[in-house]
């Protein structure tokens, strides 16, 4: 649990390092992976007296807010990877392939009532992390 501004930081600060990048033709620092930043917030008002927490379950509210640093999508002719590099590009473009893929039977759906397009979620890791919210329930 983290209880302030301050330490939240230092967390976000802390996994930046865990960032996957790399040099390729096209950037001399290349993000090798998608960054999500989840947080939940919970309110829960203090009794009367402003002393103690409610721990009444009516009473609390939460949220949750998600920042997502998604990496680019390449084309492997003009970046000339080999090898995992090239794995990886796959794997980035896969998974925002399959996003596009989510929003676009998500659209579908919405304005086409009468027909409904099987939403491929359970595709990607990022697609089946942020179901619940393009479901309606974040």
């Amino acid at each position: 649990k983290v209880k302030s501004f301050v330490v939240g930081c230092g967390l976000v600060r802390r996994r930046q390092r865990w960032r996957a990048v790399a040099a390729t033709n096209m950037n001399a620092s290349s993000s090798r992976s998608h960054g999500v930043f989840q947080i939940r917030l919970v309110r829960v008002p203090l009794d009367a007296h402003g002393q103690e927490l409610l721990r009444d379950p009516q009473y609390a509210h939460a949220c949750k807010l998600n920042i997502v640093d998604l990496a680019g999508s390449e084309r492997a002719s003009r970046t000339n990877n080999q090898g995992a590099r090239l794995r990886e590009a796959g794997g980035i473009n896969k998974s925002l392939s399959v996003l596009s893929a989510c929003i676009k039977a998500l659209r579908s759906n919405q304005s086409n009532e009468a027909v409904v397009e099987r939403v491929p979620f359970n595709d990607s890791k990022l697609t089946k992390l942020f179901q619940s919210f393009f479901q309606g329930y974040g």
